[in-house]
């Protein structure tokens, strides 16, 4: 069971109708790696000629973090495209979750890649760290400020969401012991932080609609941590790193996981644009599902 999980998975979901429409798959997938070119080089522009050691990994991450806060943000029903700003935002989020779990997994200590302080502005030693996250973290910090719309609240709320996915990815560190709230908050938090700038580009900030986005970008969050792990599984284990299925795997577990995402997407489809854009973001949903559980050849989708 455990081998097959992904492909159970795929079974399910191709049982819900959440299957991508295979002429769209390349389109897509050139689609991820076009936005993600375009952010590449803005971003060297802004920090220098060094960004990442693999630019291609980079230019995929950045990528992905783009086509999916679009999908994150394109349900709320606000006319025409998102803000690009927005966008971008999510792009170097992307960017910077993935570069600090890579330098995590690879054994570095935490205060050795980026120290709590630098997202408090609490001050501290402003030089202990990676030099690239900082830069990063930084950056994004200055491209939320000019945002249009900086509501407190959602200001005080964002820096939480970044602060609580710091202290869990520093609290399972090396850690060998499994704790379901902090997986819940390093799947989730990623994409409440990728989507919930966009409240930032809108001038009245609806306290119901607000709500109902955060709790389905928590939703959206947990889904694909579902994904990543059962596609992980096995490398995980043999890495000795914390999965959500390490302790085995529930019964109809592959149905409950395609019946969150179409959950999701039925949720989505109520406030997204029903027009070529939106039907391109729908497809980009469901070939990232597919691709990251490799069971369709649309390149590397999986941010």
């Amino acid at each position: 069971m455990i081998a097959g999980f992904p492909q159970a998975i795929s079974r399910e979901l191709a049982n819900a109708g959440l299957s991508p429409d295979p002429a769209r798959l390349n389109y897509i997938c050139g689609r991820v790696y076009h936005f993600g070119e375009l952010e590449h080089t803005r971003l060297l522009r802004s920090i220098g000629s060094e960004l990442e050691p693999d630019a291609q990994l980079a230019v995929r991450l950045l990528g992905w973090g783009y086509v999916m806060t679009e999908f994150a943000v394109a349900c709320l029903g606000v006319p025409g495209k998102p803000n690009s700003a927005v966008l971008s935002l999510g792009a170097l989020a992307n960017l910077i979750v993935s570069a600090y779990d890579g330098l995590l997994d690879s054994g570095r200590e935490p205060e050795r890649i980026l120290l709590r302080s630098r997202l408090t502005n609490a001050g501290g030693e402003r030089e202990t760290g990676d030099p690239l996250i900082a830069r990063l973290v930084d950056l994004y910090f200055v491209l939320l400020s000019r945002l249009p719309y900086p509501h407190a609240h959602l200001h005080r709320t964002l820096r939480s969401a970044i602060l609580r996915m710091y202290d869990a990815e520093t609290e399972t560190a090396g850690s060998r012991e499994f704790s379901l709230a902090t997986w819940r908050r390093k799947s989730a938090l990623p994409f409440v932080i990728m989507g919930l700038p966009v409240w930032m580009s809108i001038p009245s900030l609806d306290a119901r609609a607000y709500r109902a986005h955060l709790n389905w970008l928590y939703r959206l969050g947990r889904f694909f941590g579902w994904i990543d792990d059962a596609a992980d599984l096995n490398d995980d284990r043999a890495a000795q790193h914390l999965n959500y299925f390490s302790a085995g795997i529930e019964p109809f577990m592959a149905y409950r996981i395609a019946r969150q995402g179409a959950r999701i997407l039925e949720a989505w489809d109520a406030g997204a644009p029903a027009d070529r854009y939106g039907r391109t973001l729908r497809q980009t949903f469901l070939a990232v599902t597919w691709s990251w559980l490799e069971t369709c050849k649309t390149g590397t989708l999986n941010g």
